[in-house]
């Protein structure tokens, strides 16, 4: 197991949104969780493009769910990705192919 370095004041940590679209559905919550942890963590949370998206956009997009969270991969300022919300929706971002 890679065990990640810890998180330090001034990181940056991307929020995507994998499953249902709760942070486009109840944005105060979202905003409750994501201030939460910018004070407590001192971090700063980097949204990617379709982190606040309606559910059903969410639900229609899987491509683009996973294009965020390659997008926050990819992104060397990125130290931690954290998901809005999980889900059994989730696995449609896996190419069909994976799934057999």
């Amino acid at each position: 197991m890679i065990k990640p370095p810890k998180l330090n004041p001034g990181d940056r940590i991307a929020a995507v949104t994998q499953s249902w679209g709760g942070p486009g559905a109840l944005p105060w919550v979202y905003e409750l969780g994501k201030t939460q942890i910018e004070n407590a963590l001192g971090v700063e949370v980097i949204e990617m493009p379709h982190t606040r998206r309606e559910p059903l956009w969410i639900y229609q997009n899987p491509k683009a769910r996973a294009e965020d969270l390659m997008q926050a991969f990819a992104d060397p300022a990125i130290k931690a990705i954290f998901s809005t919300i999980g889900g059994d929706d989730s696995v449609r971002l896996l190419p069909s192919s994976t799934l057999t």
